[in-house]
């Protein structure tokens, strides 16, 4: 091939619903944001309160003398700064979406 000849731009489509077949889908309530050169690292955990059935007061004491509770990582993920900003734009324009429709339900006006 000459170095002046162009490749043809060849498309696929994306099969996102089987990519997700047999993958949980988990809960977070918890996140972080890191930085470092041109990435960034988004980490989401799930914070659960530790389990309490009828305490007694060694049980509360312990409780009170806790000094931290251990997050799950749920996911992390790495990004461009412009991804990112791809990424923020759909959340925003998804969640007045929501919103809409949850104000359209309860009967809310605008």
């Amino acid at each position: 091939m000459e170095k002046s000849e162009k490749i043809e731009a060849i498309e696929f489509l994306i099969d996102f619903e089987s990519a997700l077949e047999g993958k949980p889908v988990l809960h977070t309530n918890q996140m972080t944001l890191q930085f470092h050169d041109d990435e960034l690292y988004l980490s989401f955990f799930q914070v659960t309160p530790p389990v309490v059935v009828s305490p007694d007061a060694k049980k509360l004491a312990e409780l009170r003398n806790r000094i931290s509770v251990r997050p799950d990582c749920v996911a992390r993920l790495t990004m461009s700064p412009q991804f990112l900003k791809k990424v923020l734009e759909v959340i925003k324009v998804n969640l007045e979406q929501y919103d809409a429709i949850k104000d359209n339900e309860n009967g809310a006006t605008t």
